[in-house]
């Protein structure tokens, strides 16, 4: 009889094939047999609307892509990995067919690359790490034969987060930064934002705080701007965990629960177990231990029903360290060495660098040393692997406890001195980081002697600028006295006609008199402003080489410094009124002339040997005086800020200037390819007189102000046309 079922089965199989053609297709029961099950509302709505088609469609083509589609949008990896099966399956086998034609087989490589992709992410997911670099590094290789970048930008990302996952970080954020460059230039908003984030995640772990906020925040805009919900609350709560670090434990927990509440709308069960173990330990060091034990212990249950091993993990060392701080050291190991092993599978070094430092903290209360001991050298070596400061430091000094204890003096000295190395390596960094503010601060008192020097030193300059202004305005007052002359000479104009209608004979020649009188008064009007557009122009001139004068006389590099920028701030304005001098309006400058020639003058006066590279995409529009003097003056003091600032050890210094007009609003873009990340200090504002008057010219227009660190400071200026 058990022979007989498997026979009647097939003969079944093959007259239904006949009767009903459709059913022959032997992938249908594999799409289809799945519909019957409980389904996440996500996979549910896909299925929904993908597999209808899927059936309709007789292109191979088509059914890849389909399945594709089914695959990137899955809510789970278990659904997942049943229809990536399907595609890889599908895709692998198309291949080995003698007669496919190039282009069938360049498009079946690229739904192939894309199954081994996932093929990855889902051994992953199940704990074998070292399986997935060989189907990310296969995806690769056809992703770049083909020259797919979209692929190559999405296999790089993963390799990326494989080598960040092994705690082998140079490797990681080569990749990242490669993947980056790669989805950049094709405009893949995605792929830049998910990169950004696992860039943000190396500097988290390196301790790098400053930049990981920066990446973190870079990454939300992007995120936001694709619609991706669930990555922004990843975001949030990476970033609380950082506030965490800096015991600013209030504004962490608001964003745990907030990030807590998008996974669960979400139906993101990853998500949750991780917000609820940031809970829990939040709530650990905060001292509610019965109600960090609550959230810690549903994190862990979570984790184990979703077969997550790394939010077990998580949890688990976690609750070790709870029970070890109420002296509860059997059940702390417990915990300790479940997380232990959890990521020895994963291969989660920094994860187990960490745990065995716990271990051996516990081991050593307890005064079992030679456990202690080597469950400390173990954390030791694996964290100098990694090259994580924080990881060595604590080793080391667990290992100098233990050495203290067992008399073993040198080896306890030798474990004493890493313990400052690394302490020492970690307050450098944030000594750094403070000197950089000081610096800021510096700026802005030499500013204020400067500012001093030349009040005292330039009187005489800044009375021709008062004379100036004034012989300005009385010229303005001359032209409206001017107009209001020709205004009469219309309503005149108009009387005569109206005569001339009784007097034809002699209001011909009168109109013909007050015509030619009409345009001569127009024709001094316009040498009128030409007039005071070049006096203007001359007198601006005339107050950049008096502020030259001095010079000589002052013995500092810095006040010369001072002096020559602000010739230059004068001359950016000396151009707009040689602009409107030259134009046809006389009242409008053209943004194209204006800033080509305003960068030309600016890099011929402080590009000391001409190797400075400045390139300009800029839109023609026609912009007046009182909106140009301000833009022009940013640009002025973005120009000379990265000439001074940002081409430290750059062979080949280059500035991309570019302004376009997107509907009603004006976008400038001012970006550096300097190695020096100068966005800070551009971002902080007031700390020099330069940064402060952009940021005061920015209020005057009712500019928004964006700045960046991305290849270079980037520096955006939007405002309504």
């Amino acid at each position: 009889m058990k022979n007989k079922y498997p026979l009647l089965i097939i003969i079944f199989v093959l007259i239904s094939s006949l009767i009903f053609p459709q059913f022959a297709d032997k992938n249908y029961y594999l799409v289809d047999s799945i519909v019957t099950k409980e389904l996440h509302p996500d996979n549910k709505k896909i299925l929904d609307s993908i597999l209808p088609l899927y059936h309709k469609s007789k292109s191979d083509s088509l059914k890849y892509a389909l399945l594709e589609t089914i695959v990137e949008n899955s809510a789970d990896y278990g659904f997942c990995e049943r229809y990536n099966t399907l595609l890889y399956n599908l895709t692998k086998s198309a291949l080995t067919k003698k007669n496919i034609s190039e282009e069938k087989r360049k498009v079946c490589s690229r739904f192939y690359a894309t199954a081994l992709i996932y093929k990855g992410l889902i051994y992953s997911d199940k704990g074998k790490v070292k399986e997935s670099l060989s189907f990310y590094t296969e995806a690769l290789k056809i992703f770049e034969q083909l020259d797919y970048k979209v692929g190559i930008g999405y296999a790089l990302n993963n390799i990326g987060a494989y080598y960040h996952r092994t705690g082998e970080l140079n490797e990681a954020i080569k990749n990242y930064k490669r993947g980056l460059k790669i989805n950049e230039d094709i405009g893949d908003e995605r792929g830049v934002s998910s990169l950004l984030f696992n860039i943000a995640g190396i500097y988290d772990s390196q301790g790098a705080i400053q930049q990981a906020l920066e990446y973190y925040n870079l990454s939300i805009v992007k995120f936001e701007k694709i619609g991706s919900t669930r990555a922004v609350a990843y975001c949030l709560n990476n970033m609380a965990a950082i506030y965490k670090n800096q015991h600013e434990n209030e504004k962490a927990l608001e964003l745990i629960k907030k990030c807590r509440k998008v996974f669960e709308k979400e139906g993101d069960k990853v998500g949750v177990a991780f917000c609820l173990n940031n809970a829990g330990a939040l709530y650990r060091d905060m001292g509610n231990i019965s109600l960090a034990l609550q959230y810690l212990q549903e994190s862990l249950a979570l984790g184990q029903k979703i077969g997550n091993k790394s939010r077990v993990a998580n949890a688990a060392v976690n609750i070790g360290v709870l029970y070890d701080g109420i002296k509860r050291t059997d059940s702390a190991l417990i915990y300790f060495k479940e997380a232990n092993g959890l990521y020895n599978e994963l291969e989660d070094k920094e994860g187990l660098a960490s745990c065995l430092n716990n271990i051996a903290n516990t081991y050593l209360r307890e005064g079992r040393l030679t456990e202690a001991e080597k469950a400390s050298l173990s954390s030791l070596e694996i964290g100098q692997q990694v090259g994580v400061p924080e990881l060595v430091k604590e080793a080391s000094e667990s290992l100098y406890n233990i050495y203290k204890q067992q008399k073993k003096i040198d080896k306890a000295l030798s474990m004493h001195e890493l313990f400052i190395q690394m302490k020492d390596s970690i307050q450098n960094e944030k000594t750094r980081k403070e000197s950089i503010r000081s610096q800021f601060q510096f700026e802005y008192d030499l500013k204020a002697v400067s500012d001093s020097l030349e009040f005292a030193g330039i009187q005489e300059t800044k009375d021709l600028k008062i004379k100036v202004q004034v012989a300005q305005l009385e010229k303005e007052e001359t032209l409206r006295l001017a107009l209001i002359f020709g205004l009469i000479l219309v309503v005149v104009l108009a009387i005569l006609i109206y005569r001339s209608y009784k007097l034809k004979s002699k209001d011909n020649i009168l109109i013909s008199s007050q015509r030619d009188l009409l345009e001569q008064k127009n024709k001094e009007n316009e040498i009128l402003m030409n007039e005071i557009h070049h006096r203007i122009k001359n007198n601006l001139q005339i107050i950049s080489s008096l502020l030259k004068l001095p010079q000589q006389q002052i013995s500092t590099e810095t006040a010369k410094e001072v002096m020559n920028e602000s010739r230059e701030r004068v001359l950016s304005i000396a151009i707009i009124h040689k602009l409107l001098y030259e134009s046809d309006t006389k009242k409008l400058v053209d943004t194209k002339k204006y800033i080509a020639e305003l960068s030309g003058e600016i890099t011929k006066h402080f590009s000391q040997k001409n190797t400075l590279e400045v390139t300009t995409d800029v839109e023609s529009v026609l912009m007046d005086v009182d909106r140009m003097v301000p833009l022009g003056l940013v640009i002025n003091e973005l120009l000379l800020n990265a000439i001074k600032h940002a081409f430290t050890n750059v062979q080949k210094p280059a500035i991309e200037i570019k302004l376009q007009k997107e509907e009603s609003n004006i976008i400038l873009k001012v970006k550096d390819n300097g190695i020096v990340d100068i966005s800070e200090k551009i971002r902080e504002g007031g700390s020099s007189f330069g940064i402060k008057l952009i940021y005061d010219l920015a209020e005057q227009m009712n500019a928004s102000v964006d700045v960046f660190y991305l290849n270079g400071t980037n520096f955006v200026l939007k405002f309504k046309t």
